[in-house]
């Protein structure tokens, strides 16, 4: 492959991501994420986007269902956008974008309800320049453009910070039941108990 070329792909169930680029640490070393991702593959309603290059892993996103949520009512439809993480050595070249649109291409959860947790703490404010206020702003757009929305909860976790949000797309198929217990989630405080990263 070229520079200019990289590959936006779905990983099998159990599929290992080809080794991650060394910058991709927001969440834990590469080595470790690396094992996450491939963990997420296993879950039930679990789905991670790679984009690759030169055989390494330089961006991915993951789904899935979220924690504290039980078996039954993650069978309702609500999923969690989890980790997104694009190497620095990527950024500027729409890499986070298309690993996003292809998250949701083709009508992928628009029979769910999908929620995203911005924690200020995940932020990559060192390599970006930006304080937590102008990380969440660049965050909130880029979201918006698969229609994630900010929502205002009870979460502690997300009120904890100010530069903290719960997104949330419902989609236009999305059941009523699964948009109900979202609501309840949202509204008791319970969106982030336990939930995977």
């Amino acid at each position: 492959m070229t520079r200019g070329e990289d590959r936006i792909r779905t990983l099998g169930v159990g599929e290992r991501p080809a080794p991650l680029d060394p910058e991709l640490d927001l969440f834990r070393p590469p080595r470790l994420q690396r094992d996450a991702l491939q963990d997420v593959t296993r879950l039930a309603s679990g789905r991670v986007l790679v984009a690759e290059r030169e055989g390494r892993t330089v961006g991915y996103l993951t789904f899935h269902p979220p924690g504290g949520v039980d078996a039954t009512n993650a069978r309702l439809g609500i999923i969690e956008l989890g980790a997104v993480e694009v190497a620095p050595s990527e950024r500027g070249r729409r890499v986070g974008e298309r690993l996003l649109h292809a998250g949701f291409a083709e009508g992928a959860y628009d029979e769910a309800v999908v929620f995203a947790t911005l924690f200020s703490w995940h932020y990559d404010l060192a390599r970006s320049g930006l304080g937590p206020v102008a990380y969440r702003r660049m965050l909130l757009r880029f979201y918006a453009r698969v229609g994630l929305e900010p929502v205002s909860t009870r979460d502690p976790e997300v009120l904890e910070d100010r530069a903290n949000a719960l997104l949330v797309r419902i989609g236009p198929r999305a059941p009523a039941g699964a948009i109900e217990v979202f609501e309840r989630m949202r509204t008791e405080g319970r969106v982030t108990v336990g939930a995977p990263s």
